[in-house]
């Protein structure tokens, strides 16, 4: 029948695992919402000294950073015509961002602001809770407002205003004028309260001075033996190669579930996991990947190889560390007649598991292949687009695990 719900505690120790990852959950979830909370408070009590008016604080490469911040309520004040794949760094490259034309702007018509979609959303919010609880006449009373607000605004037919053209443009130009006013500032002052959101160089070199990246998290032209374009072709190709191996890992999945039934009266998932063991490997895991981030904000802000160094070795360690708790695990499985040949489940499992591990040791090896390329050769442009690539990789088999953990081992143990 499942679990008793709105009950203090539970006899059965078989809902125990469900109530820890339940508490889990909540947890997360409480921990999401005090975030959003402080965020909120910070974006009310600070938004003066964190305000960024000219909208580009980050030397971002997308439209939308190419427009105010708080954006006005029509977004573009000229609707941009697309010329490149990343238009918004081409434009500040080749002096095309932050103009403007008189002959661009038009009228821009918006629909007038209604209270229709609040009324109606809270009126579903009750019609859901007379719903769950059987309150009919609620029920009815509530679907009958919903029909008749609907209908009350459909009568409204002059719903839309527009924007005159001249307002337009003098707000546009006003808010240029204020960007052509801001001091640039470089990297290093991102997070100081001179960024008013215009990067160094500005629109007036045409931003052909050294200092542009186009990949900003590599710092490349330092170093110009690689140019932008071949970067991004790299870096592209490592995805697809990622793309493929989620292919190769999402059929390993099918695979294991289609066998996990299929244990020929030996062990299966509830005999053999070690969740203990298990949630110490998925706490390593997940810990390396944010040193593996700490890397590359250390790459990224040019910290310091000493300081880039730390947080790769770090990553190191517990990459090691997973694959040594993951072969007890595998040892301790087989010590108990759970080896892969006993069964078609087991022989499923030790094809996606190890598979993993064995990602993650070609991801430690890499490590030190390019720990030692750093002491050799400093953080030259290919060093770099590999530590990209390997932080990339590295997530990603994070992302892998945390499939595996949910599909795998606890999956496996709720049907197996």
């Amino acid at each position: 029948m499942g679990m008793p719900r709105r009950s203090v505690s539970y006899t059965d120790p078989d809902f125990v695992p469900y109530m820890i990852v339940a508490a889990i959950g909540a947890i997360c979830i409480l921990t999401a919402l005090i975030s959003v909370i402080v965020q909120l408070k910070v974006s009310i009590t600070e938004r003066d000294q964190n305000r960024v008016p000219a909208g580009d604080p980050w030397d971002a490469r997308t439209l939308e950073w190419s427009i105010a911040a708080p954006p006005p309520e029509y977004n573009f004040a000229i609707i941009p015509q697309v010329q490149e794949r990343d238009d918004f760094a081409d434009a500040k490259i080749t002096g095309r961002a932050y103009q403007s034309s008189e002959d661009a702007y038009e009228d821009i018509t918006l629909p007038k602001n209604t209270a229709v979609g609040f009324i109606v959303c809270v009126l579903s919010g009750i019609w859901m809770f007379a719903a769950v609880w059987w309150i009919w006449w609620l029920l009815v009373f509530t679907t009958t407002a919903i029909i008749l607000t609907v209908i009350w605004w459909s009568f409204d037919i002059d719903n839309e205003r527009v924007i005159p053209a001249d307002e337009v443009r003098k707000d546009h130009e006003a808010w240029l004028s204020l960007v052509h006013s801001i001091t640039p500032v470089d990297r290093d002052q991102e997070y100081a309260p001179a960024n008013q959101a215009m990067p160094r160089p500005s629109w007036r070199a045409k931003m052909t001075q050294p200092d542009m990246h186009l990949h900003p998290g590599l710092n490349l032209l330092p170093h110009p033996e690689m140019d932008d374009e071949e970067t991004g072709t790299t870096i592209f190709g490592f995805w697809v190669f990622l793309m493929s191996d989620l292919v190769l890992f999402g059929v390993m999945f099918g695979i294991y579930i289609t066998m996990i039934g299929a244990t020929a009266g030996g062990p299966g998932p509830k005999e053999l996991f070690n969740f203990t063991s298990l949630g110490l490997q998925t706490g390593v895991l997940l810990l390396s990947s944010l040193t593996a981030g700490m890397a590359s904000l250390a790459l990224k802000y040019n910290l310091g190889l000493s300081r880039l160094r730390f947080w790769l070795f770090i990553t190191l360690l517990l990459g090691l560390t997973f694959l040594t708790l993951e072969v007890f695990d595998f040892k301790s499985m087989i010590d108990q007649g759970g080896g892969p040949t006993r069964s078609g489940y087991l022989s499923a499992f030790f094809g996606i598991v190890p598979l993993h591990g064995l990602h993650v040791s070609m991801g430690c090896l890499w490590l030190v292949i390019l720990l030692l390329q750093i002491s050799r050769f400093g953080l030259v442009t290919k060093v770099k687009t590999r530590l990209i690539r390997f932080a990339l990789f590295w997530h990603f088999l994070d992302l892998i695990w945390v499939g595996m953990f949910s599909i795998v081992y606890f999956g496996g143990w709720i049907y197996g």
